[in-house]
């Protein structure tokens, strides 16, 4: 597997990861009722040769406004490659499980999104939190739309 990393659309955009989960969503309410169980794995950084440079491809910019976004995802990307902290092994085990319903999983329901990884854990809590606080902040005016 290659990963393209194309500066003008990268794949850690917030509109590509809510796109994303609105698709696994969506499936998951469509396919349910037929009995049929999915859920979005959603890794964070795990220890694979994804991000050598045998298989990322780094695009330089056509976009002078992106220049600087670039650069510091290829800086973290070599930074970060063959040192991730995840063990692809164990990950792989907990998937199993879940889908299985066994060890670490069992007794439990497949959730719809899967987090596996600290990192991705902070990242979904963090993402949580600022709309709790979106909901805190505009609840009183969004709340204020009904006839009265």
């Amino acid at each position: 597997m290659r990963l393209l990393v194309r500066p003008s659309k990268l794949t850690t955009s917030t509109a590509y990861t809510d796109l994303r989960i609105g698709i696994a969503e969506a499936f998951r309410r469509e396919v349910s009722h037929i009995g049929i169980q999915s859920m979005l794995v959603e890794p964070g950084y795990f220890r694979t040769k994804l991000l050598t440079a045998g298989n990322a491809e780094k695009i330089e910019t056509k976009f002078k406004e992106y220049e600087e976004v670039t650069t510091k995802l290829y800086e973290v990307m070599n930074q970060v490659s063959e040192k991730q902290p995840g063990d692809p092994e164990k990950g792989v085990d907990i998937i199993l499980d879940v889908v299985r319903g066994e060890g670490k999983a069992a007794g439990r329901d497949i959730p719809e999104r899967l987090l596996l990884g600290p990192d991705v854990v902070e990242v979904v809590r963090k993402k949580c939190e600022d709309t709790l606080k979106l909901v805190k902040g505009w609840e009183e005016l969004g709340r204020s739309t009904n006839f009265e």
